[in-house]
C-alpha cells in the first residue's frame, strides 16, 4: 500500500510574500500529497484560503490555521503536525521551493525504508527559477546516506553533498507516529532545526537524500513576488475529487 503524506507548510510575516512561488512548486508536483496544511503566524489574517487544489490529477484538501501572534519555527511546526492525519508528515518552509518530484521521492523512500525521518539537501537560489527545479529525477536509493551523530551542530555525513549547497535540517519528513512522541523543542528558536539530532539520540534512524530536490530562497531577497494575486486562491471544497 502506498504511504499517505501530510504536507505541512509554515509561513511567517517575514516570508509570506514568497507563498505564490511555493504554491506554484506544489501544483507542479509529479505526485500529490494527501492533504496540505498551512500554518501562518505574525499576520492579522491568513494570506490564503482553505478548500482544495488539484495536483497531478488528484484533488487535495487544504486546511488553514492562522495565528496573529508570531510563533517560533518549532511552535508553528508542532501546530501543523498536530493537525496532520496521514502516515508521513513533510514539513516545509515558506522560503523554499519544491523540485518537481520532491513529494514522489519522499513517498517512495518511506515505502521502501523503515527509517524514522528523511532530510533533503537543497540548492540556494540566486533569485531565479533554474531548469533543475522542473526536471524530474527518479528516486534512487544510492543517493541515501544515514545521518551520523556529530557534536558539531549541523554537521552531516552526506556523499559530497551531491551538487547541493546544504542540508535542510528543519523541514524534514517524519513518520507521524514518531513525531507524536518527540515533536520540535520550543524553548529555543535554534532548536527547531535539531529534531533530527533528537531522533538519532533516541537510536532512531535518520537518512538524507543527497540529490537536491528543493531550493532555498532567502526571505530578504530582491525581486520577490507580491501578495494578493489570484494564484493564492484555492478551489472550493465542493471541487475536491
Amino acid at each position: 500500500m502506498p504511504r499517505t503524506l501530510s504536507f505541512c507548510l509554515t509561513t511567517y510575516d517575514k516570508d509570506y510574500h514568497l507563498l505564490p512561488r511555493v504554491w506554484e512548486s506544489l501544483r507542479l508536483q509529479t505526485e500529490a500529497p494527501d492533504e496540505i496544511i498551512i500554518v501562518s503566524s505574525g499576520l492579522p489574517v491568513s494570506p490564503v484560503q482553505g478548500g482544495s487544489v488539484v495536483i497531478a490529477g488528484k484533488g487535495v484538501p487544504v486546511y488553514i490555521a492562522n495565528s496573529s501572534k508570531r510563533l517560533t519555527a518549532a511552535g508553528a511546526r508542532n501546530f501543523a503536525g498536530a493537525m496532520a492525519s496521514k502516515e508521513i508528515i513533510q514539513f516545509f518552509d515558506g522560503d523554499d521551493y519544491l523540485h518537481q518530484n520532491h513529494i514522489q521521492t519522499t513517498k517512495a523512500f518511506f515505502e521502501k525504508d523503515n527509517s524514522a525521518a528523511l532530510l533533503h539537501t537543497y540548492l540556494k537560489s540566486n533569485n531565479s527559477i533554474s531548469p533543475a527545479m522542473s526536471t524530474p529525477h527518479p528516486y534512487d536509493k544510492s543517493n541515501l546516506e544515514t545521518v551520523k551523530w556529530s557534536k558539531k551542530i549541523n554537521r552531516f555525513s552526506v556523499k559530497d553533498q551531491i551538487q547541493a549547497d546544504g542540508v535542510a535540517a528543519g523541514p524534514l519528513a517524519i513518520l507521524s507516529h514518531v513525531f507524536e512522541s518527540v515533536k520540535y523543542r520550543k524553548h529555543c528558536v535554534e532548536d527547531s532545526d535539531m529534531l533530527y539530532q533528537l531522533l538519532i539520540g533516541l537510536k532512531l534512524t535518520v537518512k538524507c537524500y543527497g540529490f537536491p530536490l528543493m531550493t532555498y530562497f532567502p526571505a530578504n531577497e530582491t525581486g520577490r513576488p507580491k501578495m494578493g494575486s489570484d494564484d493564492l486562491m484555492l478551489a472550493a471544497p465542493s471541487e475536491i475529487i
